[in-house]
């Protein structure tokens, strides 16, 4: 489907489920069985359409401009010398396919190019490894996003080296200027600073081995396989450090934010009780607040009922995704833990407070003699990052009964 017809019938769907709840709330009553079944049939596919529509809107549309595509059209004679020219994505992808160790399969335009991006490549320790071109990268992280929605929305910085930063917080929300009488002596209210250190700790996808067979087989999208599977081993380390990570050898999660409401069941949630989550939040960062939840967090939110058995979570109808609860927007991070006893699965407010700390330069090793006996090779991606609640004003998470 085109995206365009996606949206539209994402929008027909939500204004019906909207629809069919303020008609129940017209005449009073709840929703009927066979409503609430339509109801869970059309969550279900309005879910799968927002997957879609979100995947869709990172693909860049083909414009059917003709200033467009001649703007952007190379000449016949660039063309041609950009193919004589070996890229660093092109030597990449042979390197990966290569079975003996170091560069003795490149051609010397090949292994230059190899060269020259190692040069370029700010930062990168001393451990070996191949700088992963763009294009890599991005595959890789598209499939890391899945799995950790916070840094989509905290902030992110970028280092060139892996030393240890010294981040001076203040929180000066306590403080209040005053009215001063004419010739009164002002007072003193001195700031208060306190150190957070951002570290880079090292992730690392865990060793691949593939076999010669595929290694040499043109028609095995090699790159794509292990994009994806690296991406998504680290997305699930770093998501679950991100989101619940306890600070010591390891970055802190976001869910270390102070509690600001405590439920009275183990496994379950109430409407009042996100309302009162929400509001421990200062009005200033309530603005720009956000929920964070799992998956299975949401499902249970998107359950909950009002008193005359209503839905009380609605989605959207806008373009704009994703849908929100009580007027303010989630973000799904499959790193929160899960609604359990003293667990901390929801936090809100401004994600801003949170920090995640990246060392510029993901590196990839090939390990060729390691694994020559079974005729395979090795690969591995590695990547330093860290994560701080860097203004703990701005958080509050949802504590769950101890018992």
């Amino acid at each position: 489907m085109k995206l365009q017809d996606m949206l539209q019938e994402r929008n027909e769907i939500a204004t019906k489920m909207r629809d069919m709840n303020a008609s129940a709330a017209k005449e009073e009553r709840a929703l009927t069985s066979e409503e609430n079944e339509n109801w869970d049939k059309m969550v279900s596919r309005l879910d799968m359409l927002d997957g879609h529509i979100e995947r869709s809107k990172s693909i860049p549309e083909i414009v059917d401009n003709e200033e467009l595509r001649e703007k952007f059209k190379r000449s016949t004679q660039e063309q041609k010398d950009e193919a004589k020219k070996p890229s660093y994505h092109q030597a990449f992808s042979k390197l990966l396919r290569s079975t003996e160790a170091g560069h003795t399969e490149l051609s010397r335009e090949e292994r230059q190019a190899i060269k020259e991006a190692r040069a370029q490549s700010k930062g990168t320790d001393s451990e070996g490894g191949y700088l992963v071109p763009e294009e890599f990268v991005n595959m890789m992280v598209s499939h890391r996003a899945a799995y950790g929605g916070i840094e989509g929305f905290a902030t992110v910085f970028n280092t060139g080296t892996g030393a240890d930063i010294p981040i001076p917080v203040n929180d000066d929300t306590s403080n209040t200027g005053a009215i001063l009488a004419e010739n009164a002596a002002d007072s003193e209210q001195d700031l208060v600073f306190s150190e957070i250190r951002m570290l880079a700790y090292k992730y690392t996808s865990n060793i691949v081995r593939v076999s010669f067979e595929l290694l040499q087989d043109n028609a095995f999208n090699l790159e794509a396989y292990l994009a994806e599977i690296m991406g998504e081993r680290l997305g699930r380390a770093e998501a679950a450090h991100f989101a619940a990570g306890t600070g010591s050898s390891q970055p802190q999660g976001l869910n270390a934010a102070t509690s600001g409401k405590t439920a009275v069941a183990t496994g379950g949630v109430t409407y009042d009780e996100l309302l009162d989550l929400k509001h421990s939040v200062d009005p200033v960062y309530r603005a720009a607040g956000r929920w964070v939840m799992n998956d299975a967090t949401l499902l249970a939110v998107k359950k909950l009922q009002d008193s005359d058995g209503r839905k009380l979570w609605q989605p959207d109808v806008a373009a704009s995704l994703p849908a929100t609860l009580d007027g303010s927007p989630y973000v799904i991070d499959q790193g929160m833990p899960s609604m359990a006893a003293s667990a901390k699965p929801i936090v809100f407010g401004d994600l801003t407070g949170y920090a995640v700390r990246r060392v510029a330069g993901m590196r990839m090793k090939r390990l060729v003699e390691l694994y020559a006996a079974n005729d395979q090779v090795g690969f591995v991606a590695l990547e330093r990052a860290d994560g701080r609640l860097i203004n703990t004003s701005k958080l509050r998470a949802l504590t769950m009964a101890a018992s």
